[in-house]
């Protein structure tokens, strides 16, 4: 295990599994296809983007590429497979406030405390709109995988720092993991990328007690998405 990753998977975390619903070994047969599969597919809703695809060299493996990142409040890691088999980790961004020099923590911050459901929406919408963009690639067959995890979550509350999102009373997780595991075809996954994401962001809610109108994550959900390219 990196440094990077035992330190990711300390604290709270995603951690993303997508990949072709059949197993290919060499799905991708040229390592030298990988970089830029993930710069056509990754997206990019607040200023960084999902994956994170850092202008640095990746590190070459026998059958995978991977890259790691810590910068600002983001630490992350991916590994992309010659299957098609794309894994990611991802600290909680609430977790490393601390970390931008430029940003007023917020009064009585503590890592390990909340979880920003506007992130949540913000972190799906990415995963299925990256999901669904891998479809167009040599990376894909008629079905994709996903599993998403949030981990680390027990005994946090939602709340937004921001106040972006003001989630009325204290709901608090009594879970340690929620994971949230689909299968789609294709054509599904393209034709109803938004409203998918919005399901595993209601489930993870309704863990801690909170059950939103769906009708208000998709406004959330909209005003994200005003100024997002439109997929190709």
């Amino acid at each position: 295990m990196s440094k990077l990753l035992e330190k990711i998977r300390s604290g709270g975390y995603w951690r993303v599994l997508i990949r072709p619903a059949s197993f290919e070994e060499k799905r991708i047969s040229d390592l030298s296809e990988f970089y830029p599969i993930l710069q056509r597919t990754s997206v990019r809703l607040r200023g960084w983007d999902f994956p994170h695809i850092d202008q640095g060299p990746c590190t070459n493996f026998e059958n995978h590429i991977s890259q790691e990142t810590e910068q600002d409040i983001f630490a992350e890691l991916w590994q992309f497979y010659q299957s098609g088999q794309f894994i990611h980790y991802s600290s909680f961004l609430e977790d490393r406030l601390d970390q931008r020099k430029t940003f007023q923590l917020p009064s009585g911050w503590q890592p390990g405390v909340s979880l920003d459901p506007m992130g949540v929406i913000f972190r799906f919408t990415e995963i299925f709109e990256f999901s669904a963009r891998l479809t167009f690639t040599a990376a894909a067959d008629d079905q994709t995988h996903l599993e998403i995890s949030a981990n680390g979550i027990k005994s946090r509350i939602l709340n937004s720092d921001s106040g972006r999102l003001n989630v009325p009373g204290t709901y608090r997780s009594h879970v340690e993991r929620l994971t949230f595991i689909r299968d789609y075809s294709n054509a599904h996954l393209v034709s109803n990328t938004k409203d998918l994401a919005l399901e595993p962001a209601k489930e993870l809610f309704e863990s801690f007690g909170w059950n939103p109108d769906k009708r208000l994550l998709k406004d959330i959900q909209s005003e994200l998405l005003r100024n997002t390219p439109v997929l190709q």
